[in-house]
């Protein structure tokens, strides 16, 4: 009895994280579309808005949550913690934080013409990394899945 029931909390478990593997990954590629899109809007409103930097990122960046506390004082904001949770909470490789860190770093620092140009090149850069998570899930979210799964059933077998 305690072996059946010690298999099925098993085949369970490892079920489960394999599933856990697959959110993980549609999450960044949901991360990084909302990213993209809200490059998008950052470059319009910079380009039309004539709002501080402050404001551009809360107006551009609202449906990720990252940017509703900051002030005009952008210096505090992008510290080490700061890209550690981005890193945690949108399921982001180090590549795309590196990427969104440098996206960060830039604006505000030249001019409206100048921010633009950054804003089309962070755009291109996350479209990649957009088109990579894509395929990553693609070709492993099944996979982590079928993993997990086939995880639990062998070790399952093998208590048995």
């Amino acid at each position: 009895m305690y072996k059946f029931v010690l298999c099925i909390v098993l085949l369970c478990a490892t079920t489960m994280y394999g599933f856990v593997c697959s959110q993980k990954l549609t999450k960044r590629k949901k991360s990084l579309r909302t990213i993209c899109d809200g490059i998008v809007r950052a470059k319009s409103l910079i380009t039309f808005g004539g709002y501080n930097i402050s404001r551009v990122l809360q107006e551009s960046f609202k449906e990720i949550n990252l940017f509703n506390n900051i002030s005009d004082n952008m210096s505090d904001v992008f510290t080490d913690e700061f890209f550690v949770k981005v890193k945690k909470d949108l399921c982001f490789c180090d590549e795309d934080v590196e990427m969104f860190r440098g996206f960060t770093e830039v604006l505000g620092i030249t001019d409206t013409a100048g921010q633009i140009a950054n804003c089309d090149l962070y755009y291109e850069l996350m479209k990649k990394q957009l088109d990579s998570a894509e395929e990553k899930e693609k070709s492993s979210g099944r996979l982590y899945k079928i993993l997990g799964f086939s995880l639990g059933l062998v070790i399952t077998l093998m208590i048995v």
